[in-house]
């Protein structure tokens, strides 16, 4: 391309081939930085006619700036134009999604120039999503030896704006933490920082009392919740690093919210500024699988772990914290189990660990009004649970469900029915006649499973009168009635739970 204007045109011109497009970005991804900069300054040259009509073009763009300038040792990610950063996030519109991704820029270049930069951009206009602020940083806490005085004190100044002061303040307990700041950096704020903490222990308290006041929706009012929380735990731990004794009457109020992980944080700061109530809270708190972990990681920093029950110290009992955490998370259940029991803890080979691993199994239980909720979660090789109900299977085959859920290779794929070609089908057809001498009826296949070179048939059917899933290889069958349970296992599940019967009793044999 001779220049920009060429450039421009070949991407998204009259008539151009949008997959040509594509591929031509898709090849910048291992090109140097100044590559990626003329392609930036054309979208700047051409800013209005993109953005009326190839938006997403911006957004391939910016995805190529990100992950480019990660690929990049730091030395020739520094090289990048934060003029030329700034001058293109100061001129998108701010309701684009990826725009933030030019903040993410600035820091992982993190030379001086880019820090002065990101943080100027956080004071005068930052993205209004406190999770997008926390990718933004997500650098600065990666890495260390960056010139900290290039960020500091100018990015206190959005302290003022919610959205980023969480992000901020973490980044200031997270330099003091480590050793890379003598002097906390929010040390002369401590006056901005006390009235904040009343303020949101106030909103807190409120959305306690009446969480309609603050959505229409449980989805509203968990985001509400969920900024105010991250807010609050980051004041808490500031107050606290800093040392802020005028801090200790809020901080006994946060204490005293409903919220474990608020009350964790404030007893956890209470405790550092040598309150007994504090401490006795903190050391209360380890006996909640939701708090545990995070009370054990603040009994050690302060010298406080023989005050811990010892039962609560064990591997069990952080594995146990660590599903509870996982179940509260807003993509899964959004709240801690009412009740956790450990079901199995073995050592066993396990795909993709090269040693023996602990696997701990869990039975978690939830009471809501409209009812209860009960599964099973698996803590060890990963902390995952399944939608659908496993509670009925024994133990080695709830074991055989996480593992065939969690095996990858490039021989390990499925093809639906009605993408098969013709040997597929004759394959299929064989193993439904089989089926059908066995006492199954209206066998409907779903789909042929292939696993490291051999294949099994993944079917719906009937077998006395009870309706389910069956995986058939001409040797091993797997059948699992679904007829009148709530939450059913899927041809999916089945066809894992298959898989991971062969790994394990591969791998444990």
């Amino acid at each position: 391309m001779s220049d920009n204007s060429e450039l421009i045109e070949f991407l998204i011109g009259p008539g151009v081939d949008p997959a040509e497009s594509a591929q031509y970005i898709q090849s910048l991804h291992q090109a140097p930085v100044e590559s990626i900069e003329m392609i930036l300054r054309s979208l700047i040259n051409n800013l209005e006619p993109i953005v009326a009509d190839k938006p997403g073009l911006i957004d391939g763009l910016l995805r190529l700036l990100q992950s480019n300038l990660l690929r990049q040792p730091n030395e020739e990610a520094e090289t990048l134009d934060s003029d030329l950063i700034v001058a293109l996030y100061e001129n998108l519109p701010k309701e684009l999604g990826t725009r933030f991704l030019l903040l993410h820029a600035l820091a992982i270049a993190r030379g001086p120039e880019h820090l002065q930069a990101l943080a100027e951009l956080l004071v005068e206009d930052a993205p209004q999503n406190w999770i997008q602020v926390g990718l933004v940083l997500s650098p600065l806490f990666q890495h260390a030896g960056w010139d900290v005085d290039s960020m500091f004190p100018r990015v206190l100044d959005a302290i003022q704006n919610l959205a980023v002061a969480g992000g901020i303040l973490d980044l200031a307990n997270h330099l003091f933490r480590s050793g890379q700041t003598k002097r906390h950096r929010c040390v002369d704020r401590s006056d901005d920082l006390i009235p904040l903490l009343g303020a949101l222990v106030a909103q807190l308290e409120q959305v306690e009392k009446n969480p309609k006041a603050f959505g229409d929706t449980p989805e509203q009012v968990n985001q509400v919740l969920s900024e105010a929380i991250a807010l609050i735990v980051s004041v808490c731990d500031a107050l606290a690093l800093i040392g802020v004794d005028r801090a200790i009457p809020q901080l006994k109020l946060a204490m005293e919210l409903s919220h474990r992980r608020i009350q964790t944080e404030a007893a956890g700061a209470l405790a550092r500024l040598e309150q007994e109530e504090g401490i006795d809270r903190l050391i209360e708190l380890a006996a909640e699988p939701s708090a545990r972990l995070r009370v054990l990681a603040y009994a050690e920093e302060l010298g406080l772990e023989e005050k811990i029950d010892d039962q609560y110290q064990t591997a069990a009992s952080r594995a146990e914290s660590e599903l509870a955490l996982w179940l509260a998370q807003p993509g899964q259940m959004a709240v801690p189990p009412s009740r956790i029991e450990l079901l199995d803890h073995r050592l066993q080979f396990w795909p993709g660990f090269d040693d023996p691993i602990d696997c701990f199994l869990f039975r978690f239980d939830y009471h809501f009004a409209q009812g209860d909720f009960s599964n099973l979660g698996i803590v060890g090789p990963m902390v995952h649970a399944f939608s659908a109900d496993i509670t009925h299977l024994p133990v080695e085959e709830a074991y055989a469900a996480f593992a065939g859920w969690q095996a990858e290779h490039e021989d390990i794929y499925v093809v639906g029915a009605e993408h098969w070609n013709a040997a597929q089908r004759r394959a299929a057809d064989v193993s439904v006649k089989e089926l059908e001498e066995k006492g199954f009826e209206a066998v409907a296949p779903e789909f042929l499973g292939f696993f490291l070179g051999e294949h099994a048939l993944v079917a719906l059917a009937s077998k006395d009168d009870a309706i389910g899933v069956c995986v058939y290889d001409g040797l091993e069958l797997v059948w699992y009635p679904t007829s009148g349970r709530m939450r059913p296992l899927t041809a999916q599940d089945v066809w894992q739970i298959y898989m991971g019967r062969k790994i394990l009793r591969t791998f444990n044999t």
